[in-house]
C-alpha cells in the first residue's frame, strides 16, 4: 500500500509541475500578416486596377491575373451616371439591386438587367460622397442577388483620387 501511494503522489507531483511550468512559459509568437500590396502592384489574385480615361467616360478597372476586367466603375457624361460592372454575376431578371461596398458601408445602384454584356451592369447618380468614401477605402465589394464578390483591395488613393475628379467634371459638364 505504501508503495501505491507514492506512485499516487510522484503522479500527482509530476502533473501539478507540468501544468505550472506550462501555465508560466511564453505563448508561442504569431507570425507576422501579409501586408496587403499597394493597388498598382498585383493583389494576392494578380488583380491590378487601372485608370481609363475616354472622351465620354471615366473608368476604374480591376482586372485579374489574364488580364480580363473583373469589375468596373464608370462615370459616364451624358448624362451623367456612375455604372457599375461585375462580369462574374449573372443577370437575375426578377433583380433590380446591385450594392457595391466601400469597406462594407454599401450603395445601392439599379441593375439593367436586360443590359446587352457579359455579366451585371447597374448603374445610379454620380455621389460626391460615394466618391469621397472610396478615395479613402480599403476594401471594395458588390453584391447582386445571392451573389457576391469581394472583399477586394481598394484601389488606393491616388487612382481613386483620379477617378474621382474624372467623375466630378463629368457631372459638371467640363
Amino acid at each position: 500500500m505504501v508503495g501505491a501511494m507514492s506512485t499516487r503522489h510522484v503522479f500527482a507531483a509530476t502533473f501539478v509541475a507540468t501544468l505550472v511550468l506550462n501555465a508560466c512559459s511564453a505563448p508561442a509568437p504569431t507570425p507576422p500578416a501579409e501586408p496587403t500590396p499597394p493597388a498598382d502592384e498585383p493583389g494576392e489574385l494578380g488583380q491590378t486596377w487601372h485608370n481609363i480615361a475616354g472622351g465620354s467616360e471615366t473608368a476604374l478597372l480591376l482586372t485579374d491575373a489574364t488580364n480580363e476586367g473583373v469589375l468596373q466603375l464608370v462615370c459616364a457624361r451624358s448624362p451623367a451616371r456612375m455604372i457599375v460592372r461585375v462580369r462574374a454575376f449573372n443577370v437575375i431578371e426578377s433583380e433590380e439591386r446591385l450594392s457595391f461596398g466601400l469597406d462594407n458601408e454599401p450603395t445601392v445602384f439599379v441593375a439593367q438587367t436586360q443590359a446587352p454584356t457579359d455579366g451585371v451592369e447597374a448603374e445610379g447618380p454620380i455621389d460626391p460622397a460615394f466618391l469621397d468614401r472610396l478615395v479613402a477605402a480599403e476594401t471594395v465589394s458588390a453584391s447582386y442577388g445571392a451573389q457576391s464578390l469581394g472583399p477586394l483591395p481598394a484601389p488606393g488613393r491616388e487612382k481613386a483620387e483620379t477617378f474621382a475628379a474624372g467623375c466630378r467634371a463629368g457631372a459638371a459638364g467640363t
